[in-house]
């Protein structure tokens, strides 16, 4: 398949190329030939075929196989983001977060991400509340975070929890307008 693969290539048969990748992204028996089969048929596509429907596909058969691929992961994002396809850019960014570490330190901005496509792309904020639960355990302070719990707990009959929130935030701050600005709040909601 790999010679089938050069020849297209010389002969400028892109299509046939990105083909021959697929066959071999569908059906190599290595995890590592499959995953780099499937870079090198997204790229023709994207490149070569100006196909980006096509390369979209080829990143969701790479994340398949190795969900945190930051090439497949970039242009996914921006693809659906461009496309308005939140569905699937959330499914994106939950597959990549169900693996890697569990504490979710290095991933803080795509938790974020997947909450804020939730809350504001969605319109659902039940769903996207257990992805900003999981910012205050990592972030207590996160600006993100706040201000969809301040949305989340609005009404005077949810007041304890956003003030229990905004406590939390405020002894993790250090002196300063950000802090000064989150004790007024508090004692506004007392």
């Amino acid at each position: 398949a790999e010679m089938l693969e050069l020849l297209q290539r010389r002969e400028g048969n892109y299509p046939a190329v990105a083909s021959v990748l697929e066959t071999l992204l569908d059906g190599a028996e290595s995890v590592s030939t499959r995953v780099a089969a499937g870079v090198r048929a997204a790229r023709v596509s994207r490149h070569r075929l100006n196909d980006d429907t096509r390369t979209a596909r080829f990143y969701r058969k790479i994340l398949e196989l190795l969900p945190n691929h930051s090439e497949a992961l970039q242009f996914l994002a921006e693809h659906y983001t461009r496309e308005e396809r939140w569905d699937d850019l959330v499914d994106v960014y939950e597959s990549s977060l169900a693996v890697g570490d569990p504490s979710g330190r290095e991933r803080l901005g795509d938790i974020l991400q997947v909450g804020n496509l939730l809350w504001k792309r969605r319109n659902d904020p039940a769903s996207a509340e257990p992805w900003f639960a999981r910012i205050r355990k990592l972030d207590p302070a996160n600006a993100g975070m706040l201000d969809f719990y301040r949305s989340f707990y609005a009404s005077d009959e949810t007041a304890p929890q956003l003030l229990n929130i905004l406590s939390a935030a405020q002894r993790v701050l250090p002196s300063g307008k950000e802090k000064q600005s989150i004790t007024a709040e508090i004692a506004h909601l007392a």
